[in-house]
C-alpha cells in the first residue's frame, strides 16, 4: 500500500502550484508597488521642472511691467511733489519702517505665491497619469529660493521643492514613504 502511494503522481502540479504561486504572486505584488513609486516620482519631477520653467519664462514679463511702473510712478512722485522727492527715496523711507516693524512684503508675496504654485504642481501631476491611485492632498510645495525680478547675480533663481507622501500597502507592509524633487531654474529676463 505504501509504494502505490509513493509512486502515484497524481497531484503534483497542485503540490507544485501550491508552493510556487504565492512566491509569484508576491513578486507580481512588488513590481505593481515598484512601477506604482516610478511613475508617481517621475510625475512629480516633471510637474515640479514644468512649474519652475513656467516662472523663469514669466519673469521678463513680470519685469518689463514692473519697470515701467515704477517709472511712471517716479514721473508722478516727481510731479507732484515739484522733484523734492523721488521714487527711491520713498523705497529707502519704506524699507526703513519695514526693516524697524519687522514686515517684510516681499515675503508675504512669496508666500502669498506658494499657494497658486501648488495648484500647479498638482493640476500638472494629475495631468501625467490617469488613475485614482494618487492623491493630490498627499503633497507639500515650497518656494526655496526666492528670486528678485531683477534676474541678476546670485538672485536669479526660483527653486521649487514638492514632497508626496506615497503610502505603500502590500502583504506584510503598510508604510508610507515621501518622493521629494527640487526644481531650478534661473528666471529669464532677456539679455
Amino acid at each position: 500500500m505504501i509504494k502505490k502511494f509513493i509512486n502515484d503522481e497524481r497531484g503534483n502540479l497542485t503540490l507544485e502550484a501550491a508552493i510556487i504561486m504565492p512566491m509569484f504572486l508576491l513578486f507580481v505584488v512588488f513590481m505593481a508597488m515598484i512601477i506604482r513609486i516610478s511613475i508617481a516620482d517621475m510625475a512629480l519631477k516633471k510637474a515640479v521642472n514644468e512649474t519652475a520653467e513656467i516662472y523663469a519664462t514669466h519673469a521678463y514679463p513680470v519685469a518689463m511691467v514692473t519697470g515701467a511702473i515704477e517709472k511712471k510712478t517716479d514721473e508722478l512722485i516727481k510731479e507732484y511733489t515739484g522733484d523734492a522727492t523721488n521714487l527711491d527715496e520713498i523705497n529707502q523711507f519704506l524699507n526703513f519702517i519695514f526693516e524697524e516693524t519687522g514686515i517684510s512684503p516681499t515675503n508675504m508675496i512669496y508666500d502669498a505665491a506658494e499657494g497658486p504654485t501648488g495648484n500647479l504642481i498638482i493640476d500638472s501631476f494629475n495631468a501625467s497619469h490617469d488613475d485614482a491611485l494618487f492623491e493630490a492632498d498627499a503633497m507639500d510645495v515650497k518656494i526655496t529660493d526666492r528670486p528678485s525680478l531683477s534676474g541678476s547675480g546670485e538672485n536669479a533663481y526660483i527653486g521649487i521643492e514638492a514632497s508626496y507622501k506615497l503610502r505603500i500597502v502590500a502583504p506584510f507592509i503598510d508604510k508610507e514613504i515621501t518622493l521629494k524633487h527640487k526644481g531650478y531654474e534661473r528666471l529669464w529676463t532677456g539679455a
